[in-house]
Formats: structure tokens, C-alpha cells, sequence
């Protein structure tokens, strides 16, 4: 946390936390090689040094306390936030400072990295909840299902098959079938714009990403249904009538062509991109921007035509929208609607909508038109959008951002999944057992569940509490610290 003038508290950015979860696992790595040659050097690798070394690595990285102004450091997040960087560098094709990544050995090295320090993490199920987490958004983020190579390496698939061999597949099972979910799409996308080129009618070039819902973050799929007009008609979101012909055209392609009648397809507007050609005054150019940026984009599209029938220039027609009517023609939910405004319209290197009155918040008297005046040095311009954390802090209102809802989210699957598990974990010692001391069943408890995380005492009590109420284990009569298995 970092504490500001006026004494309030704020969570670090993410990209500050992108620094210190690199730096705070590279310098324990480093630390970890020079302990280990010193081990070699000094005590002929005797293995009582070495295993206390092992043991004092683990206890620092797991250690939850907090140490005076800073608080305690989340490994398993630390970890998935790290290998999440470095696959999106290599994606991009991009150097580090430390290592240029250009060759495969280098890519191997990366992920040898991240699977030795795994092996110090106590609690892996926290470490594949934030995985999951960051493997979901790097796909629906992307701009396009298409796998990316490094030098004939699929990064994703290399990272997924090392984590698969230290911690089994059954543990990432939803990871592997989200992975499924990104096969099938890119051989979907490559069999749509196939029969998209034998069509006669002009349509608008899709990328398709096409997730089964169950085997996703909550957090990102909970209102899929939203966005659909038969299922929120009290207030629809309103697709712009430039991507209905398109949209309704792979609908039933999909149905039809690829047999799926039996499943339902909603469109989400909430991750992916948009690629625009925009002709300026000055120059045109190919404007990458989030969908719901290219949503609001097209409501200034001309709509007016020439005797001759083309479109009349949407600067000549010299449009002008309110916030309240383009939240109107939109539907887009207000807290999105304010940040990707705030990324077209007042942020400087990408102001293609000018703000009246320019002001960083965006009101709802506020009135927008079209920048002519727009300006990039490079033909090919990408919007980055506002941080929903920053849009949030302008609101006058409290408002949950969506990374706090994640975050929240992936908490509670922890929870979930370990109340499973040492539910699961009891039944299966008190049925081999048929009767066990609380201590003694504690203590078996803790080495079955000692290669996934550590149950606090607090856990195991409520379960053991869940489990005699729903009559698998009952407490002896004489001796309440005895259990018997009910069979």
C-alpha cells in the first residue's frame, strides 16, 4: 500500500506491482544461486545445509506477516502477475533489459524460472486460482485468437505443459479447457473468413473467441446475458447497426454450418478490440480501440448520402452528442461508458472525439463531436483505455472497479475450492480410519493437503463442524475429541 499526503491509503498500481512481483522474484532467485554455491563451496553440498536453505526459502516467500509499513507479500499472486508479463513480452515480440528472449533455450530458461519458484509456494491452489485469472484475460484481451510464436514456440502452451507436469493436470483442468476453448477458436476463425470469401455480400472481418462459460472466471462471464435484447429488454444494450448484417450472418453460420443447435451464442462487448480506418482531414489512419470504444465511435459515423449515393464526410455532417444520448443509443453501463469516453476524448495522444467542456470527468451534460484536428505521428494508432480503478475515483459515488470485483472473485474460489477439498480430504482419512482423535486427524490432514496449501485451524474446524452436521461423522459419546465415520 502506499500512503498519500493527505494520510488516505492506495493500492498500488498494476504496473507497479508488475515491477515488484519481477524484481521481488529475480532477487530471490539470484539470492537462492549464490546460496547454493556457497552450500557447494563451503559445505561440499552436505544435504542437512542444504535442506535448511530449502526451508528458510520457503518460510520468507510464504511468510503473510506484515513487516512495519509493508504489508505481506502475496506469493502465488506475485508469481502469476510475473509469468503474466513476460508471456505478453514475448507475445509482443518485445526485449527485457536482463534478457533479449529472442531464442527458444531463453523462452526455456523463463519458464524453468517460474516452475522453481513454484516449488516454493505452499499454497498452489491460490497460485492456479491467479493463474486462471490472468491466462483468461490475456486471451480476451488479445487482439486476435491467433497463436502467437516465438521462434516456432507456442509460449502458452510451453508455460501450461511445465505447470501441467509440477502440479498435475486434474489440478488445471478449467485451465486446460479454457485452452481448448483458444484452439477451437482460432480453427473457427480460420473456417469463418473461408466461407466469408465465397460470399457475396460484403462483411465485416471477424476474430473469433468462443468460450464455454462454465470453464471461465466468473468475473468475466457472470453477465454474458446481459448484452442480449431478448434476455434485458428493460435496458438493451444496442449494437450498432454497421455490425448486425455480420453478426447475424455468422449466427447462423454457426448454427447451421457448424451444428449447434442445441447451444446458445451471446455476444460480449467487453473484451476484444476494434480495428477502425478513420479518414481525418489530415491523413487516414487505422485506429486499434477496446469494442466499446468503437461502438461509441460508430454513432459519428456519416448517415446522410450524396446524390450520387455515397456518404456524405461525418466531419461535414458535424455531429454532436450528448453523454445521456449516447449512453441512449448505446446501453453501454455507466462506469464503462465514463472510462472509455475519458480514453477517445480527453486523453491527449488519442483525442479522436473533442469534450465540451474538456474537463478530465466526464458529466452527463457533456457534449462530444468529432476531433478534426486529430493528429498521430505513425499511421497505425492504438487507444489505450483508462484503468476502470481510475474512472472509479473520479465517481462521486463509491463505486466496486472491476479489479477489485476479480480480486474479490478469486478469493472466494480459493475458499470454495479448499472447503472441497479438506471436506473430501476427511471423508477419505475417517473412512480408512473409522475412528480418529481430533488431533490425530488434524495432523493427517495437514500432510494429505501439504503438496496443494496450508488449512488453518479455523478451516478445518468448520468443516468438521459441516460434516457431522450432514451426518458423515458423528462425535463419540464419552470422548467429544473422538470422530467415528458414519458409513
Amino acid at each position: 500500500m502506499v500512503e498519500t499526503t493527505s494520510g488516505e491509503k492506495k493500492k498500488p498500481s498494476s504496473s507497479n506491482t508488475v515491477l515488484f512481483a519481477s524484481k521481488w522474484i529475480e532477487t530471490i532467485l539470484k539470492y537462492r544461486v549464490q546460496l547454493v554455491e556457497v552450500c557447494k563451496v563451503s559445505f561440499d553440498l552436505n544435504p542437512i545445509v542444504e535442506q535448511t536453505i530449502t526451508m528458510a526459502m520457503r518460510d520468507f516467500i510464504n511468510d503473510k506477516k506484515k513487516r512495519s509499513n509493508i504489508d505481506a507479500v502475496n506469493a502465488p499472486e506475485m508469481l502469476s502477475v510475473y509469468i503474466d508479463y513476460f508471456i505478453k513480452q514475448l507475445n509482443k515480440g518485445s526485449t527485457t533489459k536482463d534478457n533479449s528472449l529472442k531464442s527458444g533455450d531463453q523462452v526455456e530458461d523463463f519458464t524453468n524460472k517460474s516452475i522453481q519458484f513454484l516449488k516454493f509456494i505452499k499454497d498452489k491452489d491460490a497460485f492456479e486460482a491467479n493463474y486462471a485469472n490472468h491466462f483468461a484475460k490475456r486471451f480476451l484481451n488479445s487482439k486476435t485468437s491467433l497463436t502467437n510464436m516465438i521462434k516456432g514456440i507456442d509460449i502458452e502452451e510451453l508455460v501450461l505443459g511445465k505447470l501441467c507436469d509440477e502440479l498435475g493436470t486434474s489440478s488445471l483442468n478449467k485451465i486446460i479447457k479454457m485452452n481448448k476453448d483458444i484452439k477451437s477458436s482460432k480453427d473457427l476463425t480460420h473456417e469463418w473468413r473461408n466461407y466469408v470469401s465465397n460470399q457475396k455480400q460484403s462483411l465485416i472481418d471477424l476474430d473469433l473467441k468462443i468460450c464455454n462459460v462454465t470453464d471461465w472466471p466468473k468475473s468475466m462471464t457472470k453477465d454474458y446475458k446481459w448484452f442480449s435484447k431478448q434476455e434485458n429488454e428493460a435496458t438493451p444494450f444496442i449494437w450498432p447497426r454497421q455490425l448486425r448484417n455480420t453478426m447475424r450472418e455468422f449466427e447462423e453460420y454457426w448454427t447451421t454450418n457448424k451444428n449447434n443447435n442445441n447451444k446458445s451464442l451471446y455476444w460480449s462487448p467487453k473484451f476484444g478490440s476494434m480495428d477502425m480506418r478513420i479518414t481525418y482531414p489530415s491523413r487516414t489512419y487505422e485506429i486499434n480501440m477496446s469494442t466499446y470504444a468503437g461502438i461509441i465511435m460508430l454513432l459519428f459515423a456519416p448517415q446522410s448520402t450524396n446524390p450520387d449515393g455515397s456518404f456524405v464526410s461525418a466531419f461535414e455532417e458535424k455531429k454532436e452528442l450528448t453523454y445521456d444520448e449516447i449512453a441512449e443509443l448505446t446501453g453501454i453501463p455507466e462506469l464503462e461508458l465514463k472510462r472509455h469516453l475519458q480514453s477517445i476524448a480527453v486523453n491527449p495522444k488519442s483525442r479522436l472525439l473533442i469534450k465540451v467542456p474538456m474537463s478530465k470527468d466526464v458529466n452527463n451534460t457533456d457534449v462530444f463531436k468529432l476531433n478534426e484536428k486529430f493528429k498521430s505521428p505513425s499511421v497505425k494508432v492504438k487507444v489505450l483505455t483508462v484503468s476502470s480503478s481510475s474512472s472509479a475515483s473520479t465517481a462521486k459515488v463509491p463505486v466496486r472497479t472491476e479489479q477489485q470485483e476479480e480480486s474479490e472473485e478469486v478469493e472466494n474460489n480459493i475458499l470454495e475450492g479448499r472447503k472441497l477439498q479438506v471436506n473430501a480430504a476427511i471423508v477419505r482419512i475417517m473412512k480408512s480410519r473409522h475412528s480418529m482423535k481430533h488431533h490425530e486427524l488434524v495432523e493427517e490432514l495437514i500432510k494429505q493437503l501439504a503438496s496443494r496449501f496450508q488449512p488453518s485451524m479455523i478451516l478445518i474446524k468448520q468443516r468438521i463442524e459441516d460434516l457431522i452436521d450432514k451426518e458423515y461423522l458423528t462425535r463419540d459419546d464419552s470422548d467429544r475429541n473422538v470422530y467415528h465415520y458414519v458409513a
